[in-house]
Protein backbone atom coordinates (compact mmCIF):
# COMPACT_ATOMS: atom_id res chain seq x y z
CA UNK A 1 0.00 0.00 0.00
CA UNK A 2 1.37 3.65 -1.38
CA UNK A 3 1.26 5.94 1.65
CA UNK A 4 0.34 8.74 -0.14
CA UNK A 5 -0.51 9.71 -4.35
CA UNK A 6 -0.86 13.03 -5.74
CA UNK A 7 -3.76 13.65 -7.99
CA UNK A 8 -4.13 16.87 -10.40
CA UNK A 9 -6.71 19.13 -10.16
CA UNK A 10 -7.96 21.84 -12.39
CA UNK A 11 -6.06 24.85 -10.42
CA UNK A 12 -4.69 22.52 -7.24
CA UNK A 13 -3.58 19.56 -6.23
CA UNK A 14 -5.16 16.28 -4.24
CA UNK A 15 -3.18 14.72 -1.51
CA UNK A 16 -4.58 10.70 -1.18
CA UNK A 17 -3.25 9.51 2.07
CA UNK A 18 -3.93 6.19 3.07
CA UNK A 19 -3.12 4.21 6.10
CA UNK A 20 -4.14 1.03 8.27
CA UNK A 21 -5.05 3.62 11.55
CA UNK A 22 -6.90 7.21 11.13
CA UNK A 23 -4.03 8.26 12.89
CA UNK A 24 -1.42 6.97 9.96
CA UNK A 25 -3.20 7.61 7.35
CA UNK A 26 -3.18 11.66 8.78
CA UNK A 27 0.56 11.17 9.59
CA UNK A 28 1.04 9.86 6.00
CA UNK A 29 -1.25 12.94 4.32
CA UNK A 30 0.95 15.69 5.92
CA UNK A 31 4.06 13.55 4.89
CA UNK A 32 2.64 13.97 1.66
CA UNK A 33 2.24 17.85 2.18
CA UNK A 34 5.87 18.02 3.06
CA UNK A 35 7.01 16.23 0.34
CA UNK A 36 5.76 18.91 -1.80
CA UNK A 37 6.87 21.85 0.23
CA UNK A 38 10.68 21.03 0.63
CA UNK A 39 13.34 18.70 -0.11
CA UNK A 40 13.06 16.35 2.63
CA UNK A 41 16.26 14.50 2.34
CA UNK A 42 17.57 18.37 2.90
CA UNK A 43 15.82 18.42 6.40
CA UNK A 44 16.14 17.41 9.90
CA UNK A 45 14.08 17.05 12.54
CA UNK A 46 15.86 19.76 14.73
CA UNK A 47 12.68 21.70 15.80
CA UNK A 48 9.41 20.81 17.26
CA UNK A 49 5.94 22.55 17.10
CA UNK A 50 2.68 21.22 18.96
CA UNK A 51 -0.49 21.35 16.83
CA UNK A 52 -4.06 21.32 18.50
CA UNK A 53 -6.98 21.50 16.77
CA UNK A 54 -10.65 20.83 17.51
CA UNK A 55 -13.38 20.22 14.73
CA UNK A 56 -16.94 19.55 14.42
CA UNK A 57 -16.19 16.53 12.01
CA UNK A 58 -13.43 14.32 10.76
CA UNK A 59 -12.46 15.97 7.61
CA UNK A 60 -13.02 19.62 9.42
CA UNK A 61 -10.06 17.94 11.98
CA UNK A 62 -7.81 17.44 8.98
CA UNK A 63 -8.64 19.70 7.21
CA UNK A 64 -7.79 22.12 10.15
CA UNK A 65 -4.62 20.00 10.91
CA UNK A 66 -3.03 20.57 7.81
CA UNK A 67 -4.04 24.12 7.80
CA UNK A 68 -2.38 24.64 11.04
CA UNK A 69 0.80 22.89 9.69
CA UNK A 70 1.33 25.34 6.81
CA UNK A 71 0.40 28.14 8.68
CA UNK A 72 2.99 27.35 11.48
CA UNK A 73 5.22 26.22 8.65
CA UNK A 74 4.86 30.24 7.19
CA UNK A 75 5.19 31.77 10.48
CA UNK A 76 7.99 29.93 12.07
CA UNK A 77 10.01 30.01 8.59
CA UNK A 78 10.70 26.23 9.23
CA UNK A 79 10.26 23.14 6.55
CA UNK A 80 8.64 19.98 8.60
CA UNK A 81 9.96 16.60 7.59
CA UNK A 82 7.33 14.34 10.11
CA UNK A 83 3.97 14.48 11.86
CA UNK A 84 3.74 12.48 14.76
CA UNK A 85 0.02 12.49 15.76
CA UNK A 86 0.17 11.87 19.60
CA UNK A 87 -3.58 11.66 20.42
CA UNK A 88 -6.89 11.88 18.38
CA UNK A 89 -10.23 11.86 20.29
CA UNK A 90 -13.02 10.47 18.25
CA UNK A 91 -16.07 11.91 20.70
CA UNK A 92 -14.54 15.56 20.90
CA UNK A 93 -13.25 15.48 17.33
CA UNK A 94 -9.58 16.46 18.76
CA UNK A 95 -6.11 16.18 17.45
CA UNK A 96 -2.65 16.58 19.23
CA UNK A 97 0.40 16.11 17.15
CA UNK A 98 3.77 17.03 16.80
CA UNK A 99 5.47 18.48 14.07
CA UNK A 100 9.48 17.81 13.50
CA UNK A 101 11.53 20.13 10.91
CA UNK A 102 14.70 22.67 10.41
CA UNK A 103 14.72 26.26 9.34
CA UNK A 104 13.88 26.90 5.61
CA UNK A 105 16.57 27.32 3.26
CA UNK A 106 16.21 28.07 -0.78
CA UNK A 107 18.08 24.67 -1.34
CA UNK A 108 15.44 22.64 0.34
CA UNK A 109 12.64 24.80 -1.05
CA UNK A 110 10.32 23.36 -3.84
CA UNK A 111 6.33 23.89 -3.94
CA UNK A 112 4.51 26.50 -1.58
CA UNK A 113 1.16 25.64 -0.49
CA UNK A 114 -0.55 28.18 0.12
CA UNK A 115 -3.71 26.92 1.84
CA UNK A 116 -5.36 23.95 2.91
CA UNK A 117 -9.23 23.72 1.46
CA UNK A 118 -11.91 22.45 3.07
CA UNK A 119 -13.96 21.63 0.01
CA UNK A 120 -13.85 17.91 -1.45
CA UNK A 121 -12.18 16.91 2.14
CA UNK A 122 -12.91 12.76 2.41
CA UNK A 123 -12.01 10.94 5.42
CA UNK A 124 -13.50 7.75 5.57
CA UNK A 125 -12.84 3.75 6.87
CA UNK A 126 -12.31 1.32 3.83
CA UNK A 127 -11.76 -2.64 4.15
CA UNK A 128 -8.17 -1.84 3.61
CA UNK A 129 -8.08 0.89 6.88
CA UNK A 130 -8.48 4.52 6.38
CA UNK A 131 -8.69 7.13 3.31
CA UNK A 132 -7.85 10.71 3.35
CA UNK A 133 -8.33 12.92 0.61
CA UNK A 134 -7.42 17.00 1.07
CA UNK A 135 -6.88 19.77 -1.95
CA UNK A 136 -4.45 22.10 -1.51
CA UNK A 137 -4.43 25.64 -2.94
CA UNK A 138 -0.66 26.05 -4.42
Amino acid sequence: MKKFVYKDHTADLIIEARGLTLKKAIENCAKGLFSLTANQKLLSSAKKVKIKVKASSLEELVSLVLDALVAESDARELFFKEFKVEKIDGEKISLTGTALGCKMTPEAGELHVKAVTHHETIVKKTRDGWLVRVLLDI
